[in-house]
């Protein structure tokens, strides 16, 4: 009964007391020292948390960005297969018109039959 009483006088008296730094009493002071790493702990885990959560969001619109980035290359790709392609052709034409301009101009072709006459036959 008196260790009650005895606490319960330090506990009303360190309410009362201000504490060293003027800002709040003893009692308060007791309190936050207690409840310090318990705060600390809760806000690690938080932090864990909301990391883990922007983590989570920042792999999902990685893996958004890299399938359109993807998309765009091999849209990209084509074009530069099609435009390879038209580049060859414009220089085979640019090789035959070189070489069209020695040989002779002819304005009409037609079939030739090649008929021989073997001896005996």
């Amino acid at each position: 009964m008196l260790l009650s009483v005895l606490v319960s006088c330090v506990l009303l008296l360190s309410a009362q007391a201000p504490a060293r730094n003027r800002k709040g009493t003893v009692l308060q002071a007791w309190a936050l020292s207690v409840v310090a790493p318990v705060a600390r702990a809760a806000a690690s885990v938080s932090r864990g948390i909301s990391g883990a959560a922007d983590a989570a969001a920042e792999a999902a619109h990685a893996t958004s960005e890299n399938a359109r980035l993807r998309e765009a290359l091999a849209q990209r790709d084509r074009e530069i297969f099609g435009l390879r392609a038209a580049v060859a052709q414009a220089d085979k034409d640019r090789l035959l018109a070189a070489a069209g301009a020695v040989l002779p101009r002819f304005v009409t072709s037609a079939p030739v039959m090649w008929i021989e006459k073997r001896a005996g036959l």
